[in-house]
């Protein structure tokens, strides 16, 4: 499967692949799609999760 120009075994490898934009992997991981794949990947979705749980909204507009 190819995906923006790059290969990938399966749609699930695209949505954890490290070469994804920063944005994208935000996005993913709040959609709950993608795997934490790092530490601050780890500590991210946490943060979001608790902010979630606590009635919160996590603020997705990204100007990178």
């Amino acid at each position: 499967m190819y995906i923006d120009g790059n290969k990938y075994k399966s749609y699930e490898d695209y949505i954890n692949s490290p070469d994804l934009d920063p944005k994208d992997i935000y996005y993913k991981l709040l959609a709950g799609v993608r795997t934490p794949q790092n530490e601050y990947e780890i500590k991210l979705k946490a943060e979001m999760d608790e902010i979630i749980a606590q009635g919160g909204t996590v603020e997705t507009n990204l100007n990178f």
